[in-house]
């Protein structure tokens, strides 16, 4: 997924009161900063939620007698939750980049 780097302020004095006025790149469409970031929390949060449940399925096992094949099933799920909230993590990583200022550039130093 190729994310560019394109930010667009509508006169935002205060970017955490106006997320809304900032758009940002994300999955190569232009979106409010606002919803982006609401996207990739309630995202990360249905994977975090995934995680728990296969971590307390997993733990259960002897209770209910399963074998390694079917426990598998759930490290399986809890691994694949895991990675794809890693990405989440990248993606609001790329995201926040593009509201960064620009870096400021260390003046040259003049030789005598």
């Amino acid at each position: 997924m190729s994310r560019e780097n394109s930010v667009s302020y509508s006169g935002a004095s205060s970017l955490c009161s106006n997320m809304s006025s900032v758009s940002i790149n994300y999955d190569g469409e232009e979106h409010d900063l606002d919803e982006a970031v609401d996207y990739v929390f309630k995202e990360l949060q249905e994977h975090i939620n995934g995680t728990h449940v296969q971590i307390r399925e997993m733990c259960q096992w002897d209770l209910r007698g399963e074998s390694y094949e079917e426990v598998k099933v759930y490290f399986d799920k809890m691994a694949d939750h895991i990675k794809e909230g890693s990405a989440l993590f990248k993606d609001l990583l790329k995201i926040m980049k593009q509201i960064m200022p620009p870096k400021p550039k260390i003046p040259k130093t003049i030789k005598e």
